[in-house]
């Protein structure tokens, strides 16, 4: 080939590459979210009550999220309700419930991502904890599940200034714990101030002896280059038979304020 040729064909080589990385190239960047929302649902556990339990209050959530320069997510949220139960008994005392959510994941950016849409597949580990105490201790019951997850999230901007963000998991692998069939023994009795090492007693058991799928769907609306505020709804089912059956249903309604940089 004469030399002539060579430096314009380079040029235009360097041209098609530079174009097809502008296609999507993903940058690093790190997302910081704060929620407050309002929570209803529905509670059933044989080991505290024959009753079906409504349930409302409030939650609160922190959540940070990192995207790095290959396109991969890694992601950290803590999450923490405070509820009443109530069974539509006339005159009958409400039961006090504390949800306490941690979890940490990595999440895959999956090919044929671009600027407009992007989809992760990976996994988590989250420790979800579910307390009820009614009239000082009178009686109480938790459900605790401290599991590994197969997780998905997607991330779609629909509009110069509007995003829809989705996610799911599935816990497959994880510690249960459960109380015993009285609520109380002597375990409980002798570390009644040490929860977290109450609510970590179990067995280590796969999918079957438990169930547990979570989602979320939300919308977020672009303030700056840095600020956005969005709404977001999230629904939670856990249910086991081990000790006893029990079965949990969590919906929450939240307004969140996202900072990004």
């Amino acid at each position: 080939m004469p030399s002539s040729y060579l430096f314009p064909l380079l040029l235009l080589l360097c041209s098609i590459t530079l174009s097809a990385q502008n296609v999507y190239a993903p940058q690093y960047t790190n997302t910081f979210t704060i929620s407050l929302g309002l929570h209803q649902g529905y509670f059933k556990d044989q080991n505290f009550s024959p009753l079906n339990y409504r349930a409302s209050g409030l939650r609160v959530g922190f959540g940070y999220a990192r995207n790095t320069k290959g396109g991969n997510r890694w992601h950290t949220g803590l999450g923490f309700g405070l509820t009443e139960l109530k069974s539509g008994i006339e005159n009958q005392l409400a039961t006090d419930r504390f949800l306490l959510d941690v979890s940490v994941g990595y999440l895959k950016g999956l090919a044929g991502n671009d600027e407009d849409k992007q989809h992760y597949l990976g996994g988590n580990f989250r420790s979800y904890v579910d307390i009820s105490i009614f009239d000082g201790a009178e009686a109480i019951t938790f459900y605790g599940l401290h599991a590994f997850e197969l997780a998905g999230a997607l991330n779609w901007k629909t509009g110069n200034k509007h995003r829809l963000t989705a996610d799911a998991s599935l816990p497959v692998f994880g510690l249960l714990s459960r109380p015993p069939y009285s609520g109380w023994d002597k375990f409980i009795g002798d570390n009644s101030n040490n929860i977290p090492k109450i609510i970590t007693r179990g067995d280590w058991t796969t999918i079957g002896d438990f169930f547990g799928l979570r989602a979320g769907l939300g919308w977020q609306y672009q303030l700056g280059q840095h600020w956005a505020l969005g709404a977001r709804y999230d629904v939670a089912y856990y249910t086991t038979r081990q000790i006893d059956p029990v079965r949990i249903l969590n919906n929450t309604f939240s307004v969140q304020a996202v900072r990004s940089y």
